[in-house]
């Protein structure tokens, strides 16, 4: 198949089609997937272009591909076979190659930690803009953890081989960041659902090319710091998994696109889960340290009680995506904040902790807004595209929507076979 659709956009369950060759790595189809066939009857994966090893040929293109039947045991159900950490675990176990890449990052990390070294990352997501995002895997830790278990929103414990620690508020632990060594290739949608619920950078490292005896220090700085630029392959050995509602908290933005120093997200949520949702929001605020009537976070309600009320809330709801009437049609929630110079700080944590709770624990779609004020003019765009007096033209910034409820993925991908 050349084609496939994903799961879930902002333009809606199985509605945008995406080229198989607009996908550069598995790494990537994690990011985008999961997706389906043309009938939005079976779970599909992507494949990656094959060479002859002899001569370098190419002997076929990259494409998606039902899955093998039989796969994971027979089991047909997407989710039943998918998301099991433990298998996951027992495989990283017999695998003595991962074993010594983790120990030596532990130790890499623990030396840059206690020297000052930051452990800096960059990249440019050109789906959605031409502005780099970076920031330091290091930035705000006191501890480095090798297999650390994570509880997740689909009811297992997931254990990071490497979890970066920050000051605990109140008993636990906050998780800033996390390294994965990449050994397999085996459990691509366990990785895609757990990383549409993080609220932190995920750091991948692949050593499926490596030898074990080539593991190293040396080798270890090149693999969690080293880019295609740096690299005398032209080739990258990570990858950064960034949720998409953390882009407006890393990405570069020149000041004459976004000279304000407040931006928002707006919440979709439905009835049942609304006061609810409300009610955590303002509870992680005051959690973390910042006093209820401070406005550097803003949690306020939006009803559509009036004729004028209904049309900001259409406004905004064409941010969040073109379903948001089916989450909720009345009423929304917005989060007001300001956007965080450095990395760090108590509205630093509450932009990681409400991108965790938004979208593991709310069924809710999330819009986003550079400005406060910026209205939605072209509903039918999915990207920012404010007007550059730079370069006197209109750039893309950013993507509208930002939130990925994995309850809903999780229960479209349980309507799904394989």
């Amino acid at each position: 198949m050349h084609s496939a659709y994903r799961l879930f956009s902002w333009y809606g369950l199985g509605a945008e089609e995406l080229r198989a060759a607009e996908i550069t790595s598995r790494e990537s189809a994690r990011k985008l997937g999961p997706f389906v066939d043309e009938a939005r009857q079976r779970l599909v994966l992507w494949r990656r272009a094959s060479f002859d090893p002899d001569t370098g040929q190419r002997v076929r293109r990259c494409h998606f591909a039902h899955f093998p039947r039989g796969h994971s045991g027979g089991s047909d159900r997407a989710t039943s076979v998918d998301f099991d950490p433990e298998s996951y675990d027992q495989a990283r176990k017999k695998n003595s190659k991962h074993a010594r890449a983790r120990d030596v990052i532990v130790d890499v990390l623990r030396e840059m930690m206690a020297s000052g070294t930051p452990a800096s990352w960059a990249f440019v997501d050109d789906r959605v803009s031409e502005f780099s995002l970076t920031g330091n895997l290091l930035d705000g830790v006191v501890k480095v953890v090798p297999e650390f278990s994570f509880p997740t929103p689909f009811g297992r414990r997931y254990q990071f081989d490497v979890a970066l620690l920050g000051e605990a508020v109140g008993q636990n632990p906050i998780v800033l960041g996390a390294v994965e060594i990449e050994f397999s290739h085996e459990f691509d949608v366990l990785k895609c659902l757990l990383c549409k619920s993080l609220g932190f950078p995920l750091l991948s490292v692949d050593v499926t090319e490596v030898d074990e005896a080539d593991i190293s220090k040396e080798w270890c700085m090149s693999a969690l710091l080293g880019t295609s630029a740096t690299d005398a392959g032209g080739r990258r050995h990570n990858y950064v998994y960034l949720h998409e509602m953390l882009y407006p908290l890393y990405m570069n933005v020149p000041l004459d696109l976004c000279p304000e120093r407040r931006h928002q997200y707006v919440v979709f949520v439905r009835d049942d889960q609304f006061d609810k949702a409300v009610k955590w929001l303002k509870k992680l605020k005051t959690r973390i340290g910042i006093a209820p009537q401070d406005p550097a976070v803003l949690v306020q309600t939006v009803n559509a009680s009036s004729e004028q009320a209904k049309k900001v809330l259409e406004n905004e709801g064409g941010i969040a995506g073109r379903n948001w009437r089916e989450y909720n049609d009345h009423r929304c929630i917005r989060v007001v904040l300001d956007r965080p110079i450095e990395k760090r700080g108590k509205v630093y944590l509450f932009h990681l902790l409400m991108a965790r709770l938004l979208n593991g624990h709310c069924d809710a779609l999330v819009g986003y807004k550079y400005a406060p004020t910026v209205s939605n003019h072209d509903p039918a765009e999915p990207l920012w595209r404010p007007y550059s007096s730079a370069r006197k033209d209109f750039v893309p910034l950013l993507q509208k929507q930002v939130g990925q409820p994995v309850t809903t993925i999780f229960r479209e991908l349980s309507k799904i076979t394989k």
